[in-house]
Protein backbone atom coordinates (compact mmCIF):
# COMPACT_ATOMS: atom_id res chain seq x y z
CA UNK A 1 0.00 0.00 0.00
CA UNK A 2 1.10 3.52 -0.63
CA UNK A 3 0.20 6.74 -2.33
CA UNK A 4 1.47 8.98 -5.08
CA UNK A 5 1.48 11.88 -2.64
CA UNK A 6 1.38 11.76 1.14
CA UNK A 7 -1.99 13.00 2.35
CA UNK A 8 -2.26 15.63 5.06
CA UNK A 9 -3.74 13.11 7.51
CA UNK A 10 -0.96 10.60 6.79
CA UNK A 11 1.66 13.34 7.19
CA UNK A 12 0.20 14.16 10.61
CA UNK A 13 0.43 10.52 11.72
CA UNK A 14 4.08 10.48 10.66
CA UNK A 15 4.75 13.72 12.52
CA UNK A 16 3.29 12.09 15.64
CA UNK A 17 5.82 9.28 15.23
CA UNK A 18 8.62 11.82 14.87
CA UNK A 19 7.55 13.68 17.99
CA UNK A 20 7.25 10.44 19.98
CA UNK A 21 10.74 9.32 18.96
CA UNK A 22 12.53 12.63 19.45
CA UNK A 23 10.85 13.53 22.77
CA UNK A 24 13.19 11.10 24.54
CA UNK A 25 15.85 13.20 26.32
CA UNK A 26 18.42 10.56 25.31
CA UNK A 27 17.73 11.30 21.65
CA UNK A 28 19.89 14.43 21.98
CA UNK A 29 18.87 15.91 18.62
CA UNK A 30 19.98 12.71 16.90
CA UNK A 31 23.43 12.65 18.48
CA UNK A 32 22.64 9.89 20.99
CA UNK A 33 25.28 7.63 22.48
CA UNK A 34 22.93 4.70 22.99
CA UNK A 35 19.51 4.00 21.47
CA UNK A 36 16.76 6.30 22.79
CA UNK A 37 14.72 3.41 24.18
CA UNK A 38 11.85 5.48 25.60
CA UNK A 39 11.49 7.23 22.25
CA UNK A 40 11.59 3.91 20.39
CA UNK A 41 8.91 2.50 22.73
CA UNK A 42 6.71 5.55 22.17
CA UNK A 43 7.31 5.31 18.40
CA UNK A 44 6.34 1.63 18.30
CA UNK A 45 3.23 2.22 20.43
CA UNK A 46 2.00 5.00 18.14
CA UNK A 47 2.79 2.85 15.09
CA UNK A 48 0.84 -0.10 16.54
CA UNK A 49 -2.22 2.10 16.94
CA UNK A 50 -2.24 2.80 13.22
CA UNK A 51 -0.88 -0.24 11.36
CA UNK A 52 -4.01 -2.31 11.90
CA UNK A 53 -7.71 -1.56 12.03
CA UNK A 54 -9.95 -0.99 15.00
CA UNK A 55 -11.54 -4.39 14.26
CA UNK A 56 -8.10 -6.03 14.50
CA UNK A 57 -7.95 -4.90 18.12
CA UNK A 58 -11.65 -5.30 18.87
CA UNK A 59 -11.44 -8.98 17.85
CA UNK A 60 -8.17 -9.46 19.80
CA UNK A 61 -6.30 -10.42 16.63
CA UNK A 62 -3.27 -8.62 18.02
CA UNK A 63 -2.87 -11.37 20.61
CA UNK A 64 -2.02 -13.90 17.88
CA UNK A 65 -0.25 -11.50 15.51
CA UNK A 66 2.40 -13.21 13.35
CA UNK A 67 1.84 -16.56 15.05
CA UNK A 68 2.54 -15.25 18.54
CA UNK A 69 0.50 -15.97 21.64
CA UNK A 70 0.57 -12.63 23.44
CA UNK A 71 -0.97 -12.69 26.90
CA UNK A 72 -2.25 -9.11 26.77
CA UNK A 73 -1.81 -5.71 25.14
CA UNK A 74 1.42 -5.01 27.03
CA UNK A 75 2.97 -8.22 25.72
CA UNK A 76 1.82 -7.32 22.20
CA UNK A 77 3.33 -3.83 22.50
CA UNK A 78 6.59 -5.37 23.69
CA UNK A 79 6.51 -7.54 20.55
CA UNK A 80 5.95 -4.49 18.36
CA UNK A 81 8.75 -2.68 20.18
CA UNK A 82 11.08 -5.60 19.41
CA UNK A 83 10.29 -5.08 15.70
CA UNK A 84 11.58 -1.50 15.89
CA UNK A 85 14.27 -1.74 18.59
CA UNK A 86 16.83 -3.08 16.11
CA UNK A 87 16.42 0.00 13.91
CA UNK A 88 18.58 3.06 14.36
CA UNK A 89 16.42 5.99 15.48
CA UNK A 90 17.96 8.31 12.88
CA UNK A 91 17.22 5.73 10.17
CA UNK A 92 13.58 5.72 11.30
CA UNK A 93 13.57 9.52 11.02
CA UNK A 94 14.99 9.19 7.52
CA UNK A 95 12.12 6.84 6.65
CA UNK A 96 9.62 9.34 8.07
CA UNK A 97 11.17 12.23 6.13
CA UNK A 98 11.04 10.29 2.87
CA UNK A 99 7.42 9.26 3.51
CA UNK A 100 6.30 12.75 4.55
CA UNK A 101 7.79 14.33 1.43
CA UNK A 102 6.50 11.71 -1.01
CA UNK A 103 4.95 13.32 -4.09
CA UNK A 104 5.41 11.98 -7.63
CA UNK A 105 4.69 15.47 -8.95
CA UNK A 106 7.94 16.82 -7.47
CA UNK A 107 9.87 15.56 -10.48
CA UNK A 108 11.12 18.51 -12.59
CA UNK A 109 9.19 17.17 -15.58
CA UNK A 110 5.89 17.66 -13.71
CA UNK A 111 6.62 20.94 -11.91
CA UNK A 112 4.95 19.88 -8.63
CA UNK A 113 1.82 18.71 -10.47
CA UNK A 114 0.85 15.33 -9.07
CA UNK A 115 -2.10 14.97 -11.47
CA UNK A 116 0.22 15.42 -14.47
CA UNK A 117 2.59 12.81 -13.11
CA UNK A 118 -0.23 10.33 -12.56
CA UNK A 119 -1.76 10.92 -15.98
CA UNK A 120 1.62 10.21 -17.59
CA UNK A 121 1.67 6.61 -16.31
CA UNK A 122 1.13 4.20 -19.20
CA UNK A 123 1.55 0.87 -17.42
CA UNK A 124 -1.51 -1.15 -16.52
CA UNK A 125 -2.03 -0.88 -12.78
CA UNK A 126 -4.22 -2.45 -10.14
CA UNK A 127 -4.18 -0.37 -6.96
CA UNK A 128 -5.17 -2.46 -3.95
CA UNK A 129 -5.60 -0.59 -0.68
CA UNK A 130 -7.18 -2.36 2.24
CA UNK A 131 -10.67 -1.19 3.20
CA UNK A 132 -9.47 -0.67 6.78
CA UNK A 133 -6.03 0.87 6.06
CA UNK A 134 -5.64 3.93 8.27
CA UNK A 135 -2.56 5.22 6.40
CA UNK A 136 -3.83 4.87 2.85
CA UNK A 137 -7.65 4.77 2.85
CA UNK A 138 -9.34 3.58 -0.35
CA UNK A 139 -10.89 7.03 -0.88
CA UNK A 140 -7.40 8.48 -1.36
CA UNK A 141 -6.44 5.67 -3.72
CA UNK A 142 -9.62 6.21 -5.75
CA UNK A 143 -8.69 9.85 -6.33
CA UNK A 144 -5.27 8.81 -7.61
CA UNK A 145 -6.55 5.89 -9.71
CA UNK A 146 -9.02 8.19 -11.44
CA UNK A 147 -6.03 10.10 -12.85
CA UNK A 148 -4.06 7.07 -14.12
CA UNK A 149 -5.22 6.01 -17.61
CA UNK A 150 -4.84 2.22 -17.28
CA UNK A 151 -5.48 1.76 -13.59
CA UNK A 152 -8.26 0.22 -11.59
CA UNK A 153 -9.02 0.15 -7.90
CA UNK A 154 -9.59 -3.16 -6.13
CA UNK A 155 -10.14 -2.76 -2.42
CA UNK A 156 -8.95 -5.61 -0.20
CA UNK A 157 -11.47 -6.76 2.37
CA UNK A 158 -9.54 -7.40 5.56
CA UNK A 159 -9.61 -6.44 9.21
CA UNK A 160 -5.80 -6.29 9.15
CA UNK A 161 -5.63 -2.66 8.02
CA UNK A 162 -2.29 -1.67 6.52
CA UNK A 163 -0.89 -5.07 7.51
CA UNK A 164 -3.10 -6.83 4.94
CA UNK A 165 -0.45 -6.26 2.29
CA UNK A 166 2.25 -8.12 4.20
CA UNK A 167 2.75 -11.69 2.99
CA UNK A 168 1.35 -14.40 5.29
CA UNK A 169 -0.53 -11.96 7.53
CA UNK A 170 -3.93 -12.44 5.84
CA UNK A 171 -4.09 -15.49 3.56
CA UNK A 172 -7.29 -14.26 1.88
CA UNK A 173 -5.61 -10.98 0.97
CA UNK A 174 -2.53 -12.91 -0.19
CA UNK A 175 -4.68 -14.85 -2.65
CA UNK A 176 -6.38 -11.72 -4.01
CA UNK A 177 -3.02 -9.96 -4.41
CA UNK A 178 -1.41 -12.98 -6.10
CA UNK A 179 -4.35 -13.28 -8.51
CA UNK A 180 -4.02 -9.59 -9.42
CA UNK A 181 -0.29 -10.01 -9.99
CA UNK A 182 -0.93 -13.02 -12.23
CA UNK A 183 -3.46 -10.97 -14.17
CA UNK A 184 -1.07 -8.04 -14.60
CA UNK A 185 1.85 -10.22 -15.63
CA UNK A 186 0.01 -12.55 -18.00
Amino acid sequence: CGSAKTSTHNWLFLEGLRQALTADANFKDGDYESPPELGLRAFSTVYAGWFASQTFYRQDLHLSFRGNNFEDMNAFLHGVYSMFSNHDANDLLGMLNTWQQADVGKHPKFNNDCASALSSIRAKAIVMPCATDLYFPPQDSQMEVSQIPNAELRVLSSEMGHLAGLPRVDTRADTVIEDALDELLS
